[in-house]
């Protein structure tokens, strides 16, 4: 039996439970939105509780994100140079 390596976030365990799928076209704009989104589940994820361990389906929890879009332009390194100090 092979065991998935748990992931870490700033030393916390974390398992990934689904995913949301984010349009860009929603967020467009220099302005935040915050809007539900329903939490997409990978198949066969099962989540263990207190009871029993449960099947969880797409649409059974949404999340609320409030986002942003923002472009930022980066110039190539040589347009900086000028700004480099020489010692």
């Amino acid at each position: 039996m092979e065991r998935r390596k748990a992931k870490q976030i700033n030393g916390h365990d974390i398992d990934l439970i689904g995913y949301v799928d984010i349009p860009l076209s929603t967020i467009s704009g220099n302005q935040f939105v915050e809007q539900w989104y329903p939490l997409q589940i990978p198949s066969g994820l099962t989540v263990t509780g207190k009871d029993k361990s449960q099947r969880l389906q797409d649409g059974s929890f949404n999340i609320r994100i409030k986002a942003k879009y923002q472009a930022i332009e980066i110039l190539p390194i040589e347009s900086y140079l000028h700004l480099q100090e020489v010692n």
